[in-house]
């Protein structure tokens, strides 16, 4: 990747793998931010449609923070469906992982409050113990 920069600055060209890249975050983001409203909008079926295409792009990427961050979405869905304790695992899922970004972890901080909860997030993470990343994750997407 160093070794693009200088070719950049040169030709002032943006490598096409990293404009793809770019790309490629920037329809994720897309992807999430109208899941996670759809969530908030009470549109279920869109939000799980937005959230699958997120979750398959992740994969693709190979990015195990954006996996995570996309967790919480799934588990307001999982929660309103009386799923409630599936949703608290996953939650504790996504804290468990070394890959989990301070904002995914505000976000949970906020669900939780949310629900009425004021557990801290440490007791919440031992929820997700035992559980497989890949395999929780196929399992959502077959909510869709």
């Amino acid at each position: 990747m160093f070794s693009l920069i200088p070719r950049y600055v040169k030709t002032g060209r943006i490598p096409s793998n990293l404009s793809l890249w770019r790309a490629t975050k920037s329809l994720w983001i897309a992807l999430h931010v109208l899941g996670t409203t759809s969530i908030y909008m009470d549109d279920e079926s869109a939000a799980l449609e937005y959230l699958s295409k997120a979750t398959r792009l992740t994969r693709q990427i190979g990015s195990e923070a954006f996996l995570t961050s996309l967790l919480p979405g799934y588990t307001l869905i999982l929660h309103r469906r009386g799923q409630v304790d599936r949703a608290l695992s996953l939650l504790g899922l996504a804290l468990a992982r070394p890959a989990c970004e301070s904002d995914t972890r505000l976000e949970i901080e906020k669900i939780l409050a949310g629900w009425g909860m004021s557990q801290d997030l440490e007791s919440v993470s031992r929820l997700g113990d035992g559980l497989d990343l890949s395999g929780e994750i196929d399992g959502l997407q077959a909510l869709v």
